[in-house]
């Protein structure tokens, strides 16, 4: 009888840090999932986590739940993602001004991407922000989205493998948002397209 009570007891215990871990484990995962996160907060959360000592890259960023966020507020209006859809875009003097698009980038394969030069609209919010804006917006109205472009300013681990000084202009997020309506549109077809798979 005495063991009965001693595999209970150790039963109850570990139902009960069960518990506790899955309740830190929302609150860390559900941290970013608040309706009308700043782009300023967004994107101060996104670059510590990019450029954390870490290591580098998206992975991290998603892991880690940076991408979380419901909808975020940009001049007043409302806006969301319906995955994250962000790309870097690359100003190191040694390579030039560049984006790279992929689903996650991964420093050890950036060699392997093809980035290709600005736009004109991209160098114009490029050049806002070297003006000192603390981000750059590109509407898109033809398909009801914007891009909000922001500075990765470099900060001293950055400078292990760049050249130049803290605090120089080495790349901008471009994150590219949907008004919530067809951020509704555009989840209701990925789930109903998930279903009939």
């Amino acid at each position: 009888m005495d063991k009965f009570w001693k595999v209970i007891g150790w039963l109850f215990a570990i139902s009960i840090t069960t518990i506790i871990g899955l309740i830190i484990f929302l609150c860390v995962t559900l941290e970013g999932y608040q309706g009308g996160v700043s782009i300023e907060e967004t994107h101060r959360r996104a670059v510590k986590t990019f450029v954390d000592e870490e290591g580098f890259g998206f992975n991290r960023v998603a892991k880690r739940g940076y991408w979380n966020i419901a909808s975020m507020e940009v001049d007043g209006e409302s806006y969301g993602f319906n995955r994250p859809e962000v790309t870097l875009i690359g100003l190191t003097p040694e390579y030039g001004p560049r984006i790279y698009e992929a689903d996650y980038l991964k420093k050890s394969k950036l060699g392997e991407y093809r980035p290709h030069p600005l736009n004109e609209k991209e160098s114009q919010a490029i050049q806002k922000l070297r003006d000192g804006s603390p981000y750059a917006r590109i509407d898109e109205p033809e398909s009801d989205t914007i891009r909000i472009i922001a500075p990765i300013l470099a900060q001293e681990n950055c400078l292990t493998c760049h050249d130049g000084k803290v605090r120089d202009f080495l790349g901008a997020f471009d994150y590219r948002l949907y008004a919530q309506d067809l951020c509704k549109k555009i989840l209701e077809a990925e789930d109903s397209e998930y279903l009939e798979q």
